[in-house]
């Protein structure tokens, strides 16, 4: 619902933060990508324009955790984990 009492202000930057994951990732879970060569998961976040690698992880849920930590760290109330 689009009604101007449930819009919140946001900057252009902040709005980004809010999207959904991306129908071409291949684990379901935002900010989670496999690494094959390795045989482990990575968790990657984008902060202004920067990836910031958060670590490699045994399981997508593991390395999705770590996302989502940071995601709340660095956008706060912006924060989208799914």
């Amino acid at each position: 619902n689009n009604a101007w009492l449930n819009l919140r202000e946001a900057t252009h930057y902040q709005n980004n933060q809010n999207s959904r994951v991306k129908v071409n990732n291949k684990s379901g879970l935002k900010g989670v990508t496999v690494n094959k060569a390795l045989g482990k998961w990575r968790s990657q976040i984008s902060v202004s324009g920067k990836k910031i690698h958060l670590g490699y992880f045994l399981t997508p849920e593991a390395a999705h955790d770590a996302y989502c930590a940071a995601a709340t760290k660095f956008y706060g109330d912006f924060a989208r984990t799914s």
